[in-house]
């Protein structure tokens, strides 16, 4: 029950804070941050650990505290940049996690930003930049936050996140540059070195992803298969899903079926996945498997009414129009608004 003295030096002391932190209760922890504010009055650390200690979503008191921690932080701060950068830090969560609370004065990103721009108005530093960006994005203002990226970008602390938080800042922008989003997406997947591993395969995703929806849909494919070796082959039905999407719109007809196929291995029930394999197949004029396949899709949801007219479709295909005519009315009274227009262009 004897009381633990903190180490003997700054250093010792604030890794002791740190490992305790996660080890113990709340109330052992202030006690421990008051002893090392007694015993180091003049260190910044311990008032910004005990406010970051006090800080609260929904007790004003706590925050009184914390708002006065933070006060002495900047009074005692050797370094003035890094206690505005690192209050402005504390604010930035504060504000992300209220949500629809409302903030104890003024504590929201404005507050926050107010705090990282006092810190690069003394030194420009690459990781007060990404704060200052994050919270413009934060706040939506994508070209704001676009512009505090690029200055990370311009550092020596730029990194695949950095160019990745620029990319999506300048895809939100209102005058979007695509190139240019693409460029920035490059750069974080070439701060890895090839072949690539797991660690670049986020940032290959998200440039498949955004290739597509641009209709770059090639240059996706490229993307997709960087992916699957990246993450060697272990992906999931909804990669072989999007690939297969990608590979349709570029007009490779039996890789998408390949890949739908495989999607399908994984997850047989998806009733989504049987529907894009009797899409495909009745792309490429294969109607008996299309029509197995959406067959399937009835198996699994009798009131599909989607279903019902993409069989009628292939039936009427096949010269079968009294079959397709049943279809087509079935997926009328399930709801299908396309159904009726089919059936009176070709079952008259």
């Amino acid at each position: 029950g004897i009381k633990k003295a903190l180490p003997d030096t700054e250093d010792q002391a604030l890794v002791y804070l740190f490992m305790a932190s996660n080890q113990v209760d709340g109330n052992t922890y202030e006690g421990m941050l008051n002893d090392f504010i007694a015993q180091y009055p003049n260190s910044m650390e311990g008032y910004l650990r005990r406010a970051t200690q006090f800080i609260s979503l929904d007790d004003n008191n706590r925050n009184t505290k914390a708002e006065a921690d933070m006060e002495q932080t900047l009074k005692v701060a050797a370094h003035k940049d890094e206690a505005h950068y690192q209050i402005g830090k504390l604010l930035y969560g504060y504000a992300v996690a209220l949500g629809e609370k409302p903030a104890y004065k003024d504590w929201g990103l404005d507050k926050a930003l107010q705090e990282v721009k006092a810190a690069l108005q003394i030194k420009q530093e690459g990781i007060y930049h990404q704060l200052e960006g994050d919270i413009y994005f934060a706040m939506k203002k994508y070209a704001e936050a676009f512009g505090s990226y690029e200055e990370v970008n311009k550092s020596n602390m730029a990194s695949a996140e950095s160019y990745f938080s620029a990319a999506k800042a300048m895809e939100l922008m209102e005058n979007s540059d695509t190139l240019k989003v693409i460029e920035l997406l490059g750069k974080a997947i070439e701060q890895y070195k090839q072949p690539y591993g797991q660690e670049a395969a986020p940032y290959i995703y998200e440039r498949a992803i955004y290739k597509a929806s641009v209709n770059k849909h090639r240059d996706a494919v490229m993307d997709y298969n960087l992916f699957y070796d990246a993450m060697m082959g272990q992906v999931s039905a909804e990669f072989y899903l999007q690939r297969e999407q990608s590979e349709v719109q570029s007009r490779m007809y039996q890789q998408a079926i390949d890949d739908i196929n495989k999607a399908i291995e994984l997850v047989p029930s998806s009733t989504e996945l049987w529907s894009e394999k009797g899409a495909v197949h009745l792309r490429v004029a294969q109607y008996d498997e299309a029509i197995k396949a959406l067959n399937k899709v009835l198996e699994l949801d009798a009131q599909n009414g989607a279903a019902h007219r993409m069989i009628g479709f292939c039936l009427v295909q096949q010269k079968k129009s009294k079959e397709a005519k049943n279809h087509f009315i079935k997926a009328t009274e399930l709801g299908d608004e396309l159904a009726e227009g089919l059936m009176q262009k070709y079952c008259k």
